[in-house]
């Protein structure tokens, strides 16, 4: 762990992975240069503009930088191009056993390190870059690996009943009516939202449910429950709540 106010030596292999990135989506999904000399006098292009956005972006401040080494279980560097300072290749060893077992020791750092700042410093962090790179044991020349990742989501269509359209107009005027809905109608569609952060929508939806059940409660029911207890209550208990509630008064 390194704490420095300069922290541009540390994002040597952060930058090169990016453009790198960047480089090899070029390369795939439109055409350009076969000789190697353009591409990589393209990648010290991009890591330099890399580097002026993050300092205009960043400006000045102290910085935790966390470096870590860990041996990488089945790693295979078949498939790989090399040039003089790296090797580049496609999933060459998974990554996330890499991060998750820095994962605990960099979060209780950054815990200690909050708890130690003095009162009235800022105690936020924000993350401004991490590579997971491999190391070559034969060449010790830096192996960035890269995977293409794709999401696919299962849908089943159905026929949409012809009253449909009828409900949802009924629903949306009840809706737009009942003033108090307006909290758990606004929770529940950014709860609806794909492009939400599912954590995010969990959190909206189970607010909502809450904020609905209450207004629901305070709206239809608490005249009724109270009037439920009121008539529970025995006859000696109603006599001998009065005096009390006149001694309150009493002492106001």
């Amino acid at each position: 762990m390194t704490l420095t106010t300069d922290p541009e030596p540390h994002f040597e292999h952060i930058d090169r992975a990016c453009a790198l990135g960047d480089l090899l989506l070029r390369a795939i999904f439109t055409p350009g240069p076969t000789d190697q000399k353009a591409p990589l006098a393209t990648l010290a292009d991009m890591v330099q503009d890399l580097r002026v956005q993050r300092q205009k972006r960043l400006g000045k401040g102290v910085f935790v930088v966390f470096e870590g080494e860990t041996s990488i279980e089945n790693a295979n560097f078949t498939a790989r191009r090399d040039v003089e300072e790296f090797s580049v290749g496609f999933d060459a060893f998974d990554k996330k056993p890499v991060r998750t077992a820095f994962r605990s020791p960099t979060e209780r750092f950054l815990v200690a390190l909050n708890l130690s700042l003095p009162d009235g410093a800022s105690r936020g962090f924000q993350k401004v870059g991490d590579v997971v790179y491999g190391v070559d044991s034969v060449t010790l020349k830096p192996f960035y690996s890269f995977s293409i990742v794709g999401n696919a989501v299962g849908m089943t269509l159905s026929k949409v009943p012809d009253s449909f359209g009828v409900a949802a107009a009924a629903l949306a005027d009840r809706l737009q009516r009942c003033d108090y809905l307006g909290t758990p109608s606004r929770l529940l569609a950014t709860s609806l939202d794909e492009d939400a952060d599912k954590l995010e929508a969990f959190i909206s939806a189970w607010t909502a449910l809450e904020v609905f059940v209450n207004k629901l409660f305070k709206e239809h029911y608490h005249p009724e429950w109270q009037n439920l207890l009121a008539n529970g209550v025995p006859t000696s208990a109603k006599k001998n709540a009065r005096p009390n509630q006149r001694s309150d008064e009493g002492q106001i």
